[in-house]
């Protein structure tokens, strides 16, 4: 996989300002084994790595091989990570959020992170209620 060697066991995908000005954040965390979906005031919930693949599959782009992922980096499975990328694109005003998809053999694919938990949320929701 070609990213930094910063990988940890929790993956920050989208932060929020609500309206009281707190900060409401969306994690990914590797808990006793298993892949958790954390959001603040929003519960948690196992989610299998095949659902994030799947979805980063389906939002994800390939990524220019001028930018370099040099964020931090969360083990999915063996082969299979996901890595956080703030980039500013020349068409960009600012930088952005990019959640990005590292499998061994394969393009990394990289999509925006509040997109991703946009759909992470949506299945989360919908799915049967698992404990973590």
């Amino acid at each position: 996989m070609a990213a930094g060697d910063d990988t940890t066991t929790t993956l920050v995908i989208d932060e929020r300002i609500r309206d009281d000005g707190s900060f409401q954040r969306l994690r990914l965390e590797i808990d006793d084994g298993r892949l958790v979906f954390d959001e603040d005031g929003g519960g948690r919930a196992v989610v299998a790595p095949e659902v994030i693949v799947k979805v980063m599959r389906r939002y994800g782009r390939p990524l220019d091989d001028a930018i370099a992922l040099t964020g931090p980096k969360l083990e999915l499975t063996a082969g299979t990570a996901l890595c956080q990328l703030r980039h500013h694109a020349p068409v960009d005003t600012e930088a952005r959020d990019y959640t990005v998809l590292l499998v061994d053999g394969e393009p990394p694919l990289a999509a925006m992170s509040n997109g991703i938990a946009a759909a992470l949320r949506f299945l989360v929701e919908r799915a049967p209620a698992s404990e973590a």
